[in-house]
């Protein structure tokens, strides 16, 4: 009988997991005491690390549980924070060679830049900023962009205005992580996500989505999602952000995976590189794919960390008849909730195809960074159709929640 490949998962993620086990994979996962519930629910084998963010917590808890590395066939993760240390054991391990360097590209803001710029493709040029005090801020043009260097999404983003601006996002930045920081110039445009996947340096699966609204300004609410572009639509967009992309991978020396990137088109008509990681797009965004491009990229990067080929004879389109997008369904961060639509009901909405509602919230509470509930995958005809369904959608969801009271959570007074 053969033996399942076993492979070692940094962090929790159930459907990176999924995906491993569809492949046929026994997967063990390295999780902090918080994730240790969830993922024995799930039936995951798993071993206690204080942080999967760091390599030598993650040794040092496997060793305290007499499990080596040296077992697994494989060392992997799709958490953002996760990619490097997991290719650091895996080479330390000799599984791959050069692995953590090239995860270091597809992580590091600054890095990945500057190896992209070097290839000719247009960039926001950047410098890094180690403290507060070592920046002039009079002596730069404005606006600029503040961030952490291996950030995620826009958390600890800001767009400084003016010289005082930008002192106020320094002391904020500074207030939320210690630094260094990426500075870097505003690109003014729309912003696209590219998703897809490269196997032996060959782009074989790619879509172009734009964004409701640039990632930038989330936070401050209005419609989360993107819609999906048929390449046969914007055929001048694909070609762009195809040679952008394949660029992009070759200078990250980026060949086998899949891939999120994010791009502009300026004003001017040009496309802008922004970043690109190397996983699965979070939140709706694989979902979308799925639907829209015809390619499960989960189980695709199934199959590279198994070190199997690329399970696509060919590339997918999308479907001709229709448009698909997606949309966060918002809800108040931070408390319990009295009502909220079903999933039933999220997928008896016009055009509805997909969705995810979150349960647990009704008794904890969502977070505080882009708050929401789940997400919903609509078709429509035409875009003008879609942007309709999907304010709708959202509009009636939001009307749909309440939060719970300080006095839905008292006993009820007995009768008399």
């Amino acid at each position: 009988m053969t033996q399942l490949p076993h492979i070692l998962h940094i962090g929790w993620m159930p459907r990176a997991v999924a995906a491993l086990t569809r492949a046929g994979a026994r997967v063990t996962c390295a999780v902090p005491p918080e994730d240790i519930t969830k993922a024995q629910a799930a039936g995951v084998s798993t071993v206690t690390v204080t942080d999967p963010t760091n390599v030598s917590a993650i040794l040092g808890g496997l060793a305290r549980a007499d499990v080596w590395v040296s077992e697994f066939d494989a060392v992997c993760s799709v958490l953002e924070f996760c990619v490097v240390p997991a290719a650091a054991i895996s080479d330390l391990y000799g599984f791959t060679s050069g692995a953590a360097v090239k995860a270091l590209g597809m992580r590091d803001k600054f890095i990945q830049k500057r190896k992209v710029r070097g290839s000719g493709v247009a960039t926001a040029a950047c410098e890094t900023v180690d403290s507060p005090a070592a920046l002039d801020c009079d002596s730069l043009e404005f606006p600029r962009v503040l961030k952490p260097l291996d950030g995620k999404g826009s958390q600890n983003t800001f767009v400084a205005l003016g010289p005082d601006h930008l002192r106020e996002c320094l002391q904020r930045a500074a207030a939320a992580s210690g630094g260094p920081w990426l500075l870097e110039e505003y690109v003014p445009g729309t912003e696209f996500h590219v998703d897809g996947l490269v196997r032996d340096g060959e782009v074989r699966s790619l879509g172009v989505s734009r964004y409701h609204q640039n990632v930038i300004g989330m936070p401050t609410g209005g419609l989360i999602g993107s819609t999906a572009l048929p390449s046969g639509r914007y055929e001048e967009l694909y070609r762009s952000m195809r040679s952008l992309t394949g660029t992009a991978l070759n200078a990250l020396d980026y060949t086998d995976g899949v891939f999120h990137l994010e791009a502009f088109r300026d004003p001017d008509g040009h496309v802008v590189f922004g970043e690109c990681a190397a996983r699965v797009g979070g939140l709706w965004i694989d979902d979308l794919y799925q639907r829209a491009f015809r390619v499960n990229l989960r189980d695709e990067w199934a199959r590279a960390v198994l070190g199997r080929p690329c399970g696509l004879p060919a590339e997918p389109g999308h479907p001709d008849d229709v448009v698909m997008g997606a949309a966060c369904l918002p809800v108040p961060p931070g408390v319990p909730l009295r009502a909220m639509p079903t999933h039933d009901e999220v997928m008896a909405r016009p055009g509805t195809v997909f969705c995810t509602v979150d349960e647990s919230l009704r008794t904890t509470g969502a977070a505080d960074y882009l708050p929401r509930a789940g997400h919903a995958v609509v078709s429509a005809a035409d875009e003008d159709e879609l942007g309709r369904r999907l304010h709708d959608l959202v509009d009636w969801f939001t009307a749909s929640v309440a939060v719970r009271r300080e006095d839905d959570l008292l006993p009820t007074a007995p009768a008399d």
